[in-house]
């Protein structure tokens, strides 16, 4: 989605920017024109990459034309060879700016205009005002007849090495500013990916508490009705579905509600459906589905072209995709249940599979009425219920918390072969962790006093030792002997959740390129530090890290290297440190160290003279070559430099830095202190 950026202000032809050449003033207004079209779409926060694409056309046809022009006038005038070689390799550096711009307004075009206004203002500041300014001096002076300077570099003055300087600087920083957009736009899909796994995990585990809600009610009633209406509303209840009903034909072929729930239920108010394929009202999706016997599902509006009725109808209620899927009652088909939502696209195979599995229970718990009805064994009614889903189901019995009962899904998920290993069994056999057995146990006693409850995110051991999470919703079921009351309960494996949460949290607060605590967590650690040394009466040192001649290893071996350089310290600092201090990354090639527990500054200068070691020893990198860094560091010392915030201890270790650096020729140490001479 196109962020709202705030707007530039637009550009003003003014004096200022007359160069003295006809034909170069009036190229230069038609560029801020250009300049002022973008500036114009820039608030509006809406551009589509087509009108960006065709404003950066236009630009690049004016900046063929405007360099042929400047470079025919040097030619013509020939003004310091060397300035003149300088003023065209602007020209190329600014043509594959907008090359590369131009590849990113197809994908990214908020970020085209943000970073290209920018860029263009800058730009136009700079080259009309010093580079073009400069050369149109030189070309009027000799169309007047005086000679041009000598091109020996002695002769430039300070303001030509100024104007060449920025230019350098600008190049650097539209480089770097396209590094930082092509990062950005590798998160955004990581973060994408990653958001598309969760909505899907979560979307399983919503059908899964429906799964297991619905055990719970096809276990505790005899009631179709109460079966039926309960999975419309656990549907609603933990789903994002407009709509969930179940009906079946009368006599004469058109479906009646039996149960339904939602927000959008009024779409069927004086709805006709038939399962009769002669009349129009038979030809929907419910008809189809009942004389088909199988699933159908439409994964947008779209797909209903055939049935206008219905898609009209839909339409006004918001509704874009459905599923109509077959109940079948002892191998009969006997009703259809439909679900309906407002985005499209959300039927995967899994969620399909899922939703087949509700209709095959609904079918079970109706089978189930029957057998009660027919007086067939309910314990074997129980065990066709328990072992036709995938879910996981246990059942024991109080109080003495001994299991009675499992499906294959539970010999599963805990990783047993036979029920026989676990019923009979007491369930701290099962639950080995005795903290999680009571957690389970305690909540098994509120289960029958209260009839329901459940436990999220609970870490278990499988038979073979392997940790899982899994989500618990149990029920007390309903029988006439109330001396061994039994809780049945539903087990989902939710552990793919907890991984992904804790990744989510890692990220949060840990540099992604070295794996050490970032600003955030530094900022929540170094208060808790200055706690701990306000108790203690010791003292704490912050320190500053800087690297020094980092640079040439990112310009001789590249930005790789560099990136080698910075994992490979951030792996060796915390070895050089001791178990009480911390390490964190501060940003670019700058890490800030804590150093807790003093009790004077000896103790201080031995710990910083092994990360001075630590830092300056060669480092291996890919290419098989070995690389070094020097080090700078600047130290605040609490509570002398700052005992109200860490914020102002960082800011005072920052200015030592400063002055640690400005003295690296003369200085007796690589560190220095804060208000140290």
């Amino acid at each position: 989605m196109v962020q709202k950026i705030q707007p530039l202000a637009r550009l003003a032809w003014g004096d200022d920017l007359c160069t003295g050449i006809d034909a170069i003033d009036e190229q230069h207004k038609r560029l801020i024109s250009i300049f002022n079209k973008f500036a114009s779409l820039h608030p509006q926060g809406d551009n589509t990459a087509v009108q960006i694409q065709s404003l950066l056309r236009e630009l690049v046809e004016y900046t063929h034309y405007h360099f042929r022009t400047e470079a025919e006038l040097m030619r013509t005038w020939p003004i310091n060879a060397s300035r003149c070689a300088l003023h065209l390799q602007a020209h190329r550096r600014f043509i594959d700016f907008l090359d590369r711009a131009n590849a990113l307004a197809a994908t990214s075009p908020a970020d085209v205009t943000d970073h290209l206004l920018a860029f263009l203002a800058q730009w136009i500041m700079h080259h009309i005002m010093g580079v073009d300014m400069r050369m149109a001096r030189e070309v009027r002076a000799l169309q007047s007849g005086i000679e041009a300077s000598p091109e020996a570099p002695k002769t430039q003055t300070t303001h030509d090495i100024l104007i060449d300087s920025v230019g350098s600087l600008n190049d650097s920083l539209v480089q770097r500013t396209f590094e930082v957009l092509d990062l950005n736009r590798q998160l955004q899909v990581e973060k994408e990916n990653l958001q598309k796994s969760m909505d899907h995990q979560k979307r399983l585990t919503e059908f899964n508490a429906i799964l297991g809600g619905l055990h719970q009610i096809i276990a505790g009633t005899d009631d179709e009705k109460c079966i039926l209406q309960a999975f419309c509303d656990l549907t609603i209840r933990h789903t994002h579905f407009c709509l969930a009903w179940v009906g079946r034909p009368d006599e004469n072929g058109y479906f009646q509600v039996l149960a339904a729930a939602g927000a959008a239920v009024a779409y069927l108010e004086d709805i006709k459906i038939s399962s009769r394929p002669d009349i129009p009202e038979g030809l929907g999706r419910s008809g189809r589905a009942w004389r088909g016997r199988k699933a159908i599902y439409n994964s947008s509006l779209s797909e209903m072209a055939n049935t206008t009725p219905w898609a009209q109808r839909a339409a006004q209620f918001g509704i874009t995709s459905s599923a109509t899927i077959p109940i079948f009652r002892d191998g009969a088909i006997w009703a259809i249940l439909n679900v309906y939502h407002t985005e499209e696209n959300i039927f995967d195979a899994e969620i399909q599979c899922l939703l087949e599995e509700i209709a095959r229970d609904i079918g079970f718990g109706l089978a189930r009425i029957d057998l009660v009805y027919k007086n067939k064994s309910i314990n074997a009614l129980k065990e066709n219920l328990l072992n036709g889903t995938s879910a996981s189901i246990f059942l024991v019995r109080h109080p003495e918390s001994v299991l009675v009962q499992v499906n294959h899904g539970f010999l599963h998920l805990f990783g047993y072969s036979q029920a026989e290993s676990v019923v009979g069994h007491g369930m701290r056999e099962v639950f080995h962790n005795a903290n999680i057995f009571h957690q389970v146990d305690s909540l098994s006693r509120n289960i029958i006093n209260c009839g329901q409850g459940k436990l999220r995110n609970i870490p278990i051991r499988q038979a073979d030792g392997t940790k899982i999470y899994a989500d618990f919703f149990g029920q007390r079921l309903e029988q006439e002997e109330t001396s061994h009351p039994i809780v049945v309960w539903t087990v989902i494996d939710v552990t793919e959740r907890h991984r992904l949460s804790e990744r989510l949290e890692h990220q949060a607060f840990y540099d992604f390129l070295t794996g050490l605590p970032n600003r955030r967590l530094l900022e929540s650690h170094l208060e808790q530090a200055m706690a701990r040394a306000h108790r203690a009466e010791k003292l704490l040192a912050v320190c500053l890290l800087d690297l020094d001649e980092f640079k040439p290893i990112n310009d001789n071996h590249g930005h790789e290297a560099g990136d080698e350089v910075l994992v490979a310290l951030g792996q060796r600092l915390p070895k050089f440190l001791r178990k009480t201090d911390f390490v964190a990354r501060w940003g670019g090639d700058e890490f800030v160290l804590l150093i807790e527990d003093l009790t004077d500054l000896n103790g201080l200068d031995e710990v910083l003279s092994k990360v001075g070691q630590a830092v300056t020893s060669p480092i291996p990198i890919s290419s098989g070559r070995n690389v070094q860094v020097g080090v700078s560091m600047g130290v605040s010392i609490y509570p002398f430099d700052g005992n109200e915030s860490g914020v102002l201890l960082l800011r005072n270790a920052d200015h030592a830095l400063y002055e640690s650096k400005s003295h690296k020729a003369d200085r007796k140490r690589f560190w220095l202190l804060y208000g140290e001479a």
